[in-house]
């Protein structure tokens, strides 16, 4: 995937799962989640590849009881899961 592509939909990826997940809605069921990704226009093994490589931002919250970087690998590693192909 190019660069540019890849930075772009990491963005967007953050951005639509920043607001799910403030609305407490953040679905777990594959093909609602690309529903939500359908923007990036990526495909879902190019989503779950920047999952499985811990590339995708998450909203964090200062008053989380896990580190950043331990929080960052576990919703990444979570959302590879639900997009495993």
């Amino acid at each position: 995937m190019e660069a540019n592509k890849e930075k772009n939909a990491i963005r967007l990826i953050f951005a639509i799962t920043t607001k799910a997940l403030q609305q407490g809605s953040l679905t777990t069921d594959p093909d609602q989640l690309m529903k939500l990704f359908r923007g990036t226009e990526l495909s879902r093994k190019e989503i779950y590849l920047l999952a499985k490589e811990n590339k995708l931002n998450w909203v964090y919250d200062i008053h989380m009881t896990v580190s950043y970087d331990e929080y960052q690998a576990n919703m990444n590693h979570s959302l590879a899961h639900y997009l495993k192909c």
